[in-house]
């Protein structure tokens, strides 16, 4: 391959933008080096695909230049591969969802640029894998500078065509694209949540190593899924356990409840009237009033009785904090943090009616505490909403006792530790947590301590149904639900 071949290849694939490229030199600057960009990442990619998605950015969600009521092939097999290109790629690509919120989004956003430019490389990226083997640039040639020359023009073609010895390049290279394209891929799970996090925080995630850590924390939260509800039976608890307290976001409507024998007079059942004798010094309706006997409305008052919950997850692991098994796709500081951020939202669900607070305590030793407090930066992005709403707290070598003192809400702990168990027994004093306490440990499959603990994360790893299992056994003992079956997790 030669830079001629590079450049015929690249031109000539101009010819099938299914948007109208703008015809302007700054445009094709502006795509040639994108192409670069991508070249110098190892990946390979058509200039009309990257024209395109650009723009399918620029025109924020408007696909310009094609006539989808009167574009007609006349049966022309060129035409026809053109429209299929523009139906099945294109116009599906715009009709989803995600996408279209993002690019509604980056429009108000001061980083759009960034943001669309990101966008665009992940989607090249993921439809890479369905791109032929017949259009590959090597090392040498990606760093290359290119020859301008006008894109998209005839002559291109016909010069590729003498190049190559094959004809129709380019149509045999999106014909088996789209084939490859309709078997394999599911347009639903095209951008995922991590995708869809990164791409609107951008600003938050200033470094490679948020944007990687905060990715894979999403990932480990979204492929242990949410917990079934109809599962677990709360057992009731007592009054001791609520709190009553004005709510300002529930508004009174003041319609009725029940009837009671308590209330204030302006919630008096009418009919309780016909009891007054006028003139009387004593009258039924005082003597029922006396005995309790009145029949009273008892009506929304805006007054919720809740019970005050909060959870501590500690995590007590700063050994292994950034090692990566074999048998795990993330290192352990993802996995765990993916599970105590898929474990609160459960959490929030089982408990929607309670105020509930989470606590986050990170423990290190001396020499470790900025690499730790660098991983518990991770869960302080994505959970920064509730921070600021006063719901979530995070915590880094606060001292033990005083992270887990006695209060007027009912306290849970979870704890992740690698080692130094017995230093976490003081949990399970009644006077220090009015709920559960729970160590789960990361342990070798040998180890022998195994037998000490329900429940364990094996170091050498766990299929994702057996971390479901561990999810789900965790929240039954920390909230005393009833287990009813083992779930497979499935």
């Amino acid at each position: 391959m030669n830079q001629e071949w590079l450049n015929i290849t690249l031109q000539a694939s101009m010819n099938w933008c299914g948007i109208t490229p703008v015809s302007h030199k700054d445009w094709n600057e502006k795509i040639f080096l994108g192409l670069q960009e991508l070249f110098r990442e190892g990946l390979t990619v058509p200039m009309f695909l990257l024209s395109d998605l650009q723009n399918l950015m620029d025109k924020e969600n408007s696909v310009d230049g094609i006539n989808w009521e009167n574009y007609e092939t006349n049966g022309d097999l060129r035409l026809a591969l053109k429209r299929r290109y523009q139906q099945d790629f294109l116009l599906r690509l715009q009709q989803i969802p995600a996408l279209r919120e993002l690019l509604q989004l980056f429009r108000i956003s001061p980083h759009h640029s960034e943001q669309k430019k990101a966008l665009i490389q992940l989607l090249l990226h993921r439809f890479s894998r369905y791109f032929p083997e017949t259009f590959k640039v090597p090392v040498q040639a990606m760093l290359s500078r290119m020859i301008w020359s006008e894109p998209g023009v005839p002559e291109h073609e016909s010069r590729l065509e003498e190049l190559t010895g094959i004809t129709g390049f380019w149509e045999q290279w999106i014909e088996s694209f789209l084939n490859t394209l309709s078997t394999g891929i599911h347009w639903s799970s095209l951008l995922q949540e991590e995708d869809l996090f990164e791409l609107l925080h951008w600003h938050a995630l200033s470094t490679e190593h948020l944007k990687m850590g905060c990715k894979g924390i999403l990932q480990v939260e979204r492929l242990l899924g949410s917990f079934a509800l109809e599962t677990i039976h709360v057992p009731e608890e007592g009054h001791d356990a609520e709190t009553m307290f004005v709510d300002e976001t529930w508004y009174p409507t003041g319609g009725v409840v029940e009837l009671t024998h308590h209330g204030s007079f302006e919630n008096l059942v009418s009919s309780e009237l016909v009891f007054l004798e006028e003139g009387e010094a004593l009258n039924l309706f005082d003597l029922r009033y006396v005995e309790n006997d009145l029949l009273y409305f008892h009506r929304d008052e805006g007054v919720l009785r809740r019970k005050r919950r909060t959870l501590h997850l500690v995590y007590d692991l700063a050994e292994v904090m950034n090692i990566k098994s074999r048998g795990y796709d993330v290192q352990f500081s993802m996995l765990l943090q993916g599970l105590g951020l898929r474990l609160i939202m459960d959490l929030r669900q089982i408990f929607e009616r309670d105020s509930v607070h989470f606590h986050f305590h990170f423990f290190s030793t001396p020499d470790l505490t900025e690499m730790v407090n660098r991983e518990m930066r991770l869960l302080e992005v994505l959970l920064r909403d509730a921070v600021a709403q006063h719901t979530v707290f995070f915590h880094l070598n606060d001292p033990l006792q005083e992270s887990f003192s006695i209060s007027d809400r009912k306290t849970y702990a979870l704890v992740f530790a690698d080692q130094n168990f017995q230093r976490w027994d003081f949990l399970k004093e009644p006077e220090v947590l009015s709920g559960k306490a729970l160590l789960v440990p990361l342990l070798r499959g040998s180890d022998p301590l195994r037998k000490r603990f329900q429940y364990c994360i094996l170091q050498e790893g766990m299929t994702w149904p057996q971390l479901r299992q561990l999810r789900n056994d965790i929240l039954y003992e920390l909230v005393g639900g009833i287990h009813p079956f083992k779930n497979t997790g499935n």
